[in-house]
């Protein structure tokens, strides 16, 4: 080996001497901008055929036998846009119950066991303005996929468990819609452009969520959905002529959609407004502005998109190098041209700043569009940017699907079929002079409207140098009530307190009134795509304002405190703060126990001082229920809510601490005060696991002005009265709910307190498991 390396050494040098005196290494010296690109390459359209077929249906066929599978892609003339008002979210629930709620002759479930036997896929959507469906299987197996694809097309069943679970889904979205700010920015800026009526621009809510039924679906479906309207792709290993008969048997009978295609609406040209989003537990700001773009077929389109390059498409852009570079106002900083297939698009330029730099960042970026309608751009600009289209461009011809879904595209829109073709040649002959007339026939920077979201109290100003300042409210509305309310009683409030009494006797009596805190560990197993999970939630909590909670799941451990002012959570991902709402929320929760509910129940029966006592008392709640709730059962808890209205705080603070029955139901376990219908509190079932306690809150006058809370055990016989819809019950029969549950565990034994109580060694899953330790 020595000698090996002796004589490999001097070869080496001298092949490293004669490589740096050749003329290739002479040539890789050269500055890289000397190196000669060849010209691009001719674009191919694949080999296709076109068929119509009777009932309207319009194919695209490609053959392509390299590999022994097919690819099929629907397009359909049906979208968002044909919402009816009030349902917003019905379009994309039609989308998913679609394909999830299964067919006349099999279920979801069914369909997803067949699918997966096959390795094949079939997936279904509703967007903007069409709607369609994916598929994917082997060529020997793409008989049995298309008969499952062309009956969930025709024959939807749109299966009630489907559309709850679906729902459930949306409601958790609208749960956590504002916690990116770019995502309030886009959605924000959509009703600034658009107006508020635009379907487009509506928000799914609760209440639109809670108007929509199975029947919805199904006539939306019926309405919008039709082989006239559809337009199918098909590539792969097949033959052409024996593929369009299957089509045509496997889509035979499909009736024609039952209402005519209206016109869309229209994207008006509103004034310019200026916006402010206010999220006071940000640090950083999300710019926006802009207005009204332009359609594809615009005679400016292929300008605007050079113009867009050079002002905000990428690192060498103006945005990018001024806002960021040069005055370091933001990290990300972009614009996006404006421009649409349908209708037209929203141009918009943006930024990510810190709070005190706000109204600098927007100013500067209005400058910047300003300077791009003024003076031409620099040659060295011109080349990027049609270099970086025109290369960019061979990723619209990456698959033969592809290609034809753009075809599809073109015919629906009234395209010319070789658009891409025109708009390539646009492009490479553009000039600065064209971009520049672009620019000053597209943007217009004195009707740019601006939105801000972050914290306004920290902006450098108040932006009102754009214009008057239009606060935006991003709160999520409450579910409205729509139960049909039984007044109370002076007999059902004198039966609640009787119930208040043996609950709280139940687990110390009079003893309660003088709590410092307690301790809970909660065992779960939640069932989350077949697998079962299991979960530990410890929580201490000493009053009044201390929390902690520990959450041990498969994947990890997480630790939340709260230590009166400040919160904060641990997980693997590090230490993070909790501000805003959350922390509010942690707040709440202290509030919303039981405990608290008889703490406060107990306090106006003491004759004297509360007696302060050392000793312990556990308290072992078995909460075992063999009804079981599906997860879609589960209504996530809001995160952003409005003000309570002050003076209902105020009463429902008296009338606690006065031992106003009234008052203390408004602090029943597992609802935060002011609580809607359905308006879970408990954190675990706030993450959509599933567990058998399942709870309703319901509301009555108060006989004061006010609205008196109450909870009900949904599945219980407390829970069987049923008005508008939802389990209800008076004050009496949800407080003898409330006290069948609770178990009292004396040392060495289970015992239930009460009738119709479950001890805790007869839990079974799934199931919540409480132990309470009481500090006296």
């Amino acid at each position: 080996m020595k000698r090996i390396i002796k004589t490999a050494a001097p070869v080496l040098l001298l092949l490293a001497a004669v490589a740096l005196a050749s003329p290739a290494s002479a040539a890789r010296n050269k500055p890289w901008e000397k190196i000669k690109t060849p010209a691009l390459g001719e674009i191919r359209l694949p080999d296709y055929q076109r068929v119509q077929l009777d009932n309207g249906m319009v194919l695209y066929l490609a053959e392509d036998h390299e590999l022994p599978m097919i690819e099929l892609s629907a397009t359909i003339r049906a979208g968002q846009i044909y919402e009816p008002e009030g349902k917003t979210g019905l379009a994309a629930l039609t989308g998913e119950v679609l394909r999830s709620g299964g067919t006349a002759s099999w279920s979801g479930d069914e369909i997803d066991e067949k699918m997966e036997s096959l390795g094949a896929a079939v997936e279904t959507y509703v967007a903007e303005y069409t709607a369609g469906a994916y598929l994917s299987a082997l060529t020997e197996d793409a008989d049995t996929a298309l008969a499952v694809l062309a009956e969930i097309l025709r024959s939807p069943r749109f299966a009630e468990d489907k559309l709850d679970l679906a729902k459930t889904q949306h409601k958790a979205g609208i749960a956590r819609r504002n916690d990116e700010p770019m995502s309030i920015a886009q959605r924000e800026f959509s009703r600034v452009i658009l107006g508020p009526d635009h379907p487009l621009a509506r928000n799914e809510e609760y209440d639109t969520l809670g108007a929509i039924a199975r029947q919805d679906l199904a006539d939306f479906h019926a309405d919008w959905f039709g082989p006239d309207r559809t337009y199918l792709v098909v590539v792969g290993d097949f033959d052409a002529a024996a593929m369009t008969g299957k089509i045509e048997t496997a889509f035979a009978g499909w009736p024609a959609a039952r209402r005519p295609l209206p016109a869309d609406p229209v994207v008006p040209d509103l004034p310019r407004t200026v916006n402010v989003a206010s999220k006071a537990d940000l640090t950083q700001s999300t710019v926006i502005l802009g207005h009204k773009g332009i359609r594809n077929d615009s005679p400016h389109y292929a300008g605007i998109e050079v113009a867009n390059r050079i002002l905000g498409g990428g690192f060498a852009s103006r945005l990018f190098n001024e806002v960021r570079s040069a005055r370091g106002l933001a990290y990300s900083t972009g614009s996006a041209a404006g421009t649409d297939w349908r209708q037209p698009g929203v141009f918009v330029a943006y930024a990510g700043t810190k709070s005190e730099s706000t109204e600098q960042a927007a100013a500067v970026m209005i400058e910047q569009i300003e300077k791009m309608t003024r003076e031409p751009v620099t040659a060295e600009e011109l080349r990027t940017a049609v270099d970086g289209i025109l290369n960019s461009d061979v990723f619209n011809y990456d698959s033969k699907r592809e290609v034809l879904d753009r075809m599809v595209l073109f015919e629906m829109n009234g395209y010319p079929a070789d658009f891409l073709t025109g708009y390539r040649a646009a492009v490479q002959s553009m000039t600065a002079a064209k971009v520049l007339e672009a620019c000053q026939a597209v943007w217009k920077p004195e009707v740019l409207s601006v939105l801000a979201v972050g914290n306004p109290d920290d902006f450098d100003g108040d932006l009102s140098r754009f214009g008057a300042v239009n606060t935006i409210d991003i709160a999520i509305p409450e579910p409205k009530l729509t139960l049909e309310i039984p007044a109370a009683t002076p007999e059902s409030l004198a039966a609640g307190q009787k119930l208040l009494d043996r609950a709280a006797a139940a687990v110390g009596g009079k003893k309660l009134a003088d709590m410092k805190g307690f301790a809970t560990k909660q065992t779960l197993v939640a069932e989350i795509q077949g697998m079962s999970l299991n979960i530990t939630m410890e929580t201490t909590i000493l009053l009044p304002d201390r929390l902690k909670l520990i959450q041990k799941l498969p994947f990890g451990e997480s630790t939340q405190v709260l230590d009166g002012e400040k919160g904060w959570v641990q997980s693997p991902m590090g230490v993070q703060d909790i501000e805003g709402d959350d922390l509010a929320k942690m707040r709440d929760q202290i509030q919303g126990d039981l405990l608290m509910l008889l703490r406060d129940h107990a306090r106006p029966h003491l004759p004297g001082p509360a007696v302060r006592g050392t000793r312990r008392q556990d308290l072992r709640a078995g909460l075992h229920h063999r009804r079981e709730r599906r997860l879609h059962a589960d209504v996530p808890r809001r995160r952003d809510r409005p003000a309570r209205d002050g003076a209902e705080q105020g009463r429902g603070a008296d009338d606690r601490r006065a031992g106003h029955p009234e008052g203390q139901v408004r602090h029943l376990q597992g609802f935060r005060r002011g609580a809607a219908p359905g308006d879970v509190h408990d954190p675990v079932r706030r993450r959509g696991l599933r567990h058998g306690a399942d709870h309703v809150v319901h509301a009555e006058p108060d006989g004061r002005g006010g609205v008196l809370r109450q909870a009900v055990g949904r599945d219980s016989p407390a829970g069987q009265q049923k008005a508008g819809g939802r389990g209800t019950t008076r004050l009496r029969q949800i407080l003898e709910e409330a006290a069948t549950r609770v178990i009292r565990v004396s040392p060495g034994s289970v015992k239930p307190c009460c009738s119709g109580s479950s001890p805790l060694v007869a839990a079974s899953s799934p199931t919540i498991i409480s132990k309470s330790t009481v500090i006296l």
